[in-house]
Protein backbone atom coordinates (compact mmCIF):
# COMPACT_ATOMS: atom_id res chain seq x y z
CA UNK A 1 0.00 0.00 0.00
CA UNK A 2 1.48 3.36 -1.02
CA UNK A 3 1.79 6.17 1.56
CA UNK A 4 -0.78 8.43 1.21
CA UNK A 5 1.25 12.02 0.69
CA UNK A 6 4.38 11.69 -0.94
CA UNK A 7 4.70 15.69 -1.78
CA UNK A 8 5.25 18.65 0.54
CA UNK A 9 2.88 20.90 1.25
CA UNK A 10 4.95 24.37 -0.63
CA UNK A 11 4.54 22.26 -3.55
CA UNK A 12 0.91 21.44 -3.32
CA UNK A 13 0.21 25.27 -2.61
CA UNK A 14 2.58 26.13 -5.69
CA UNK A 15 0.12 23.83 -7.59
CA UNK A 16 -2.99 24.83 -6.33
CA UNK A 17 -1.86 28.83 -6.87
CA UNK A 18 -0.75 28.06 -10.31
CA UNK A 19 -4.09 26.43 -11.26
CA UNK A 20 -6.05 28.99 -9.41
CA UNK A 21 -4.07 31.07 -12.12
CA UNK A 22 -5.34 30.10 -14.98
CA UNK A 23 -2.66 27.04 -15.79
CA UNK A 24 -3.61 23.83 -17.67
CA UNK A 25 -4.39 20.73 -15.38
CA UNK A 26 -1.84 18.86 -17.42
CA UNK A 27 0.82 21.46 -17.08
CA UNK A 28 0.18 22.26 -13.77
CA UNK A 29 0.66 18.46 -12.66
CA UNK A 30 3.58 18.11 -15.13
CA UNK A 31 5.36 21.08 -13.08
CA UNK A 32 4.25 19.02 -9.93
CA UNK A 33 4.04 15.20 -10.42
CA UNK A 34 3.83 14.69 -7.14
CA UNK A 35 0.62 16.00 -6.63
CA UNK A 36 -2.40 14.44 -7.97
CA UNK A 37 -4.50 16.34 -9.99
CA UNK A 38 -7.20 15.62 -7.97
CA UNK A 39 -5.97 17.30 -4.92
CA UNK A 40 -5.06 20.56 -7.15
CA UNK A 41 -8.72 20.61 -8.56
CA UNK A 42 -10.47 19.71 -4.78
CA UNK A 43 -7.57 22.69 -3.30
CA UNK A 44 -8.56 25.11 -6.07
CA UNK A 45 -12.11 24.94 -5.19
CA UNK A 46 -11.70 25.14 -1.83
CA UNK A 47 -9.59 28.25 -2.08
CA UNK A 48 -12.33 29.73 -4.43
CA UNK A 49 -15.27 29.24 -2.00
CA UNK A 50 -13.22 30.34 0.50
CA UNK A 51 -13.35 27.03 2.62
CA UNK A 52 -10.39 26.42 5.31
CA UNK A 53 -8.25 23.60 5.24
CA UNK A 54 -9.35 21.42 8.29
CA UNK A 55 -7.16 18.74 9.58
CA UNK A 56 -8.34 14.73 9.04
CA UNK A 57 -9.92 12.98 12.14
CA UNK A 58 -12.34 13.81 14.90
CA UNK A 59 -11.77 17.09 16.44
CA UNK A 60 -9.86 16.84 20.11
CA UNK A 61 -12.12 16.51 22.83
CA UNK A 62 -10.61 19.38 25.14
CA UNK A 63 -11.15 22.81 23.43
CA UNK A 64 -8.01 24.92 22.16
CA UNK A 65 -8.54 27.12 25.18
CA UNK A 66 -8.28 24.28 27.22
CA UNK A 67 -5.89 22.65 25.85
CA UNK A 68 -3.88 25.63 26.11
CA UNK A 69 -5.34 26.42 30.02
CA UNK A 70 -3.75 23.37 30.50
CA UNK A 71 -0.76 23.77 28.84
CA UNK A 72 0.27 26.75 30.93
CA UNK A 73 -0.71 24.61 34.04
CA UNK A 74 2.24 21.98 32.88
CA UNK A 75 4.52 24.93 31.97
CA UNK A 76 3.66 26.68 35.55
CA UNK A 77 4.23 23.41 37.66
CA UNK A 78 7.20 22.75 36.34
CA UNK A 79 8.62 26.01 36.97
CA UNK A 80 7.79 26.28 40.50
CA UNK A 81 9.50 22.97 40.61
CA UNK A 82 7.07 20.50 40.65
CA UNK A 83 7.86 17.62 38.03
CA UNK A 84 4.45 16.93 36.04
CA UNK A 85 4.19 13.30 34.94
CA UNK A 86 2.68 12.13 32.19
CA UNK A 87 -0.10 10.65 34.99
CA UNK A 88 -0.42 13.82 36.62
CA UNK A 89 -1.21 15.54 33.11
CA UNK A 90 -4.01 12.50 31.98
CA UNK A 91 -5.73 13.00 35.81
CA UNK A 92 -5.71 16.97 35.39
CA UNK A 93 -6.76 16.64 31.46
CA UNK A 94 -9.94 14.60 32.64
CA UNK A 95 -10.45 17.23 35.60
CA UNK A 96 -10.73 19.76 32.75
CA UNK A 97 -13.04 17.26 30.81
CA UNK A 98 -15.36 16.66 33.63
CA UNK A 99 -15.56 20.44 34.13
CA UNK A 100 -16.51 21.02 30.59
CA UNK A 101 -18.66 18.54 30.33
CA UNK A 102 -20.96 17.63 32.90
CA UNK A 103 -20.50 13.67 34.17
CA UNK A 104 -24.06 13.32 33.81
CA UNK A 105 -23.32 13.11 29.75
CA UNK A 106 -20.80 9.93 28.64
CA UNK A 107 -18.84 11.89 27.84
CA UNK A 108 -15.94 9.28 28.75
CA UNK A 109 -12.54 9.52 30.19
CA UNK A 110 -9.34 10.48 28.29
CA UNK A 111 -6.97 7.67 28.12
CA UNK A 112 -3.07 7.06 26.68
CA UNK A 113 -3.96 7.66 23.30
CA UNK A 114 -5.28 11.36 24.01
CA UNK A 115 -2.60 12.30 26.18
CA UNK A 116 0.14 11.32 23.07
CA UNK A 117 -1.59 13.09 21.10
CA UNK A 118 -1.45 15.96 23.41
CA UNK A 119 1.90 16.15 23.66
CA UNK A 120 2.66 15.46 20.02
CA UNK A 121 0.28 18.72 19.33
CA UNK A 122 2.41 20.74 22.12
CA UNK A 123 6.02 19.79 21.42
CA UNK A 124 6.80 22.49 24.21
CA UNK A 125 5.93 19.72 26.57
CA UNK A 126 8.18 17.42 28.48
CA UNK A 127 7.91 15.09 31.13
CA UNK A 128 11.17 15.09 32.40
CA UNK A 129 11.21 14.37 36.30
CA UNK A 130 13.93 16.85 38.12
CA UNK A 131 16.54 14.34 39.52
CA UNK A 132 17.54 15.46 43.50
CA UNK A 133 21.54 15.96 43.64
CA UNK A 134 24.18 15.99 46.80
CA UNK A 135 24.34 19.04 48.39
CA UNK A 136 28.13 18.52 48.15
CA UNK A 137 27.18 18.39 44.44
CA UNK A 138 25.65 21.54 44.01
CA UNK A 139 28.03 23.95 45.96
CA UNK A 140 30.51 25.91 44.20
CA UNK A 141 34.21 25.76 45.82
CA UNK A 142 36.68 27.88 45.14
CA UNK A 143 38.92 25.48 43.60
CA UNK A 144 36.24 24.37 41.28
CA UNK A 145 35.69 27.52 40.41
CA UNK A 146 39.71 27.98 39.77
CA UNK A 147 39.37 24.95 37.79
CA UNK A 148 36.13 25.78 35.88
CA UNK A 149 38.23 29.58 35.03
CA UNK A 150 41.76 28.26 34.28
CA UNK A 151 39.70 26.11 31.43
CA UNK A 152 37.93 28.87 30.20
CA UNK A 153 41.39 30.72 29.75
CA UNK A 154 42.99 27.87 28.44
CA UNK A 155 40.25 26.91 25.43
CA UNK A 156 40.65 31.24 24.54
CA UNK A 157 44.34 31.08 24.41
CA UNK A 158 44.30 27.80 22.37
CA UNK A 159 41.14 29.28 19.56
CA UNK A 160 43.54 32.81 20.01
CA UNK A 161 46.22 30.36 18.31
CA UNK A 162 44.60 28.87 16.21
CA UNK A 163 42.72 31.85 14.00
Amino acid sequence: MACRKQYAEADLQNAIAEYSNGAKLKLVSELFPHVPKRTITRGAKRLKEGIAKKRPGPDPVLSDQAEMDLVAWVIRMQKEGFPVSRDTILVKGNEVNRQIYSPTQSAGFLKQGWLNQFMARHPILTTRTSQVIKRVQAEATMESLTVFFLGIVETYHQAEYNS
